[in-house]
């Protein structure tokens, strides 16, 4: 937020899949109903959504009748679609050059189902999307996206204040033992209402960690 005005935002989503059996896209259809209830309740500002779509989506126009019974293409991505262009939105990770071609991966097949949907007024705030795949600490079967965004804050500062009067507190002097002393006993203090722990009755790894 700057002032009252909402700069950007940003739905992180999940719209399940399991299989492509009927009581599967009822849930897909429900999820995305969901989404579209929050998204109607919302003043006209810039927003995205992102996430695991789990649908491929046919960018095209200009669509045969049946296309998303043709490969990589199914209901979901008709449902999708049908959101995505009802919406007015702008899938931004179509609208920039993809030196990768898929999203998620297993050892026997991949596909391009993670988007990034941004409204019309948020089309100028986007300044790239990219796929990470060879982004080495990524351990999921699913490759980053990365959005760069320009966001135009105005600042509430009143740069008349004199940051003078601002107080300053001093570091602490941790080879005083007076100070260690008092933080002992601050700790000691906080301590106190913790539950201790019998480890006598723990039978696993897990179970101490929780």
């Amino acid at each position: 937020m700057s002032g009252d005005k909402t700069l950007l935002t940003v739905f992180g989503v999940y719209l399940p899949y399991y299989n492509g059996y009927n009581d599967q896209i009822q849930l897909y259809s429900e999820t995305l109903d969901i989404l579209q209830s929050a998204i109607d309740c919302m003043e006209p500002s810039p927003m995205m959504i992102v996430g695991d779509m789990n649908a491929n989506l046919q960018r095209h126009a200009q669509l045969s009748r049946y296309w998303y019974r043709q490969h990589p293409y199914n209901k979901h991505s008709y449902i999708l679609y049908d959101f995505w262009r009802n919406n007015e939105l702008k899938a931004s990770n179509f609208n920039f050059d993809q030196d990768g071609s898929y999203t998620y991966f297993n050892a026997t097949s991949d596909s391009y189902i993670d988007h990034v949907f941004a409204s019309v007024c948020a089309g100028d705030i986007i300044k790239g999307c990219s796929i990470l795949s060879d982004l080495p600490t990524n351990v999921s079967d699913h490759y980053p996206l990365l959005t760069t965004a320009e966001l135009h804050i105005q600042s509430n500062i009143n740069h008349g204040n004199d940051v003078s009067t601002v107080p300053k507190y001093p570091r602490l002097n941790w080879s005083d033992n007076e100070v260690c002393a008092s933080y002992s006993r601050y700790l000691i203090d906080c301590a106190k209402p913790l539950p201790t722990i019998n480890f006598e009755v723990v039978k696993s790894h897990d179970e101490a960690q929780k």
